[in-house]
């Protein structure tokens, strides 16, 4: 076999290992996102924007959904608090999927937010259905587990004779929370936006976006092959 044989054979094979590899990532590719698709569908709503990050065989998904004017669960807390201004309903969602360990985890809380200005709100609106903006959710800890310091769990049952009040969808298979003192931000990593928790600034009412202080989460684990 001459010096040239050697070298065309040597280079066939280079670009065979490199289609090998081409084809390999793709598959990859596609197989992760048909995984993201089904997670996501695991929501009890659809999200129209979403950042995705992988890390360490790992993969990340923020996405959160804003519920204009609309109440998305029965609020007992907004019928004891003055001077409410009701601005609608947040859901945001922290996902993590392990492709090492084949598992991923889904938590979603839901908030409502109130006492907005009208200006302020629609600036809100327009970050929040903007792709490049996502939250960071100080109520979880990096391991996705809930911060019981932010949260406590409340599930005891409260008649609420102002209930016939409120219009809304309740959320079902959620753990209802009291919150104590929080806040979530809304970021593209440039801008950011704090809302805090009504906790956390009343009695001192600045008119900028506020969260309730009975919210709800909903968590759930599951393994795939």
């Amino acid at each position: 076999m001459v010096l040239g044989d050697i070298i065309i054979i040597s280079v066939m094979i280079s670009i065979i290992l490199m289609i090998i590899a081409g084809i390999r990532y793709i598959l990859n590719r596609n197989m992760e996102r048909n995984l993201i698709n089904i997670v996501l569908s695991k929501l009890d709503f659809c999200p129209t924007t979403y950042k995705i990050d992988k890390r360490d065989n790992k993969i990340y998904i923020k996405c959160h959904m804003l519920f204009n004017n609309k109440y998305i669960y029965n609020d007992a807390s907004l019928g004891r608090t003055n001077h409410i201004i009701f601005n609608g309903g947040l859901k945001i969602v922290d996902i993590i999927i392990d492709l090492k360990e084949k598992k991923y985890k889904i938590i979603v809380i839901a908030f409502h937010i109130i006492n907005t200005s009208a200006d302020l709100y629609e600036e809100l609106k327009i970050k929040l259905n903007k792709r490049d903006y996502y939250f960071i959710n100080n109520i979880i800890d990096l391991n996705f587990n809930i911060d019981t310091n932010d949260v406590s769990l409340c599930n005891i049952e409260v008649p609420d004779l102002n209930s016939y009040m409120y219009i809304y969808n309740e959320t079902s298979n959620y753990d209802k929370y009291m919150c104590n003192r929080y806040s979530v931000l809304l970021t593209n990593d440039i801008d950011s936006v704090y809302i805090n928790s009504i906790s956390t600034t009343f009695p001192n009412n600045t008119m900028e976006p506020l969260l309730t202080n009975e919210i709800r989460i909903k968590e759930f684990e599951c393994r795939f092959l």
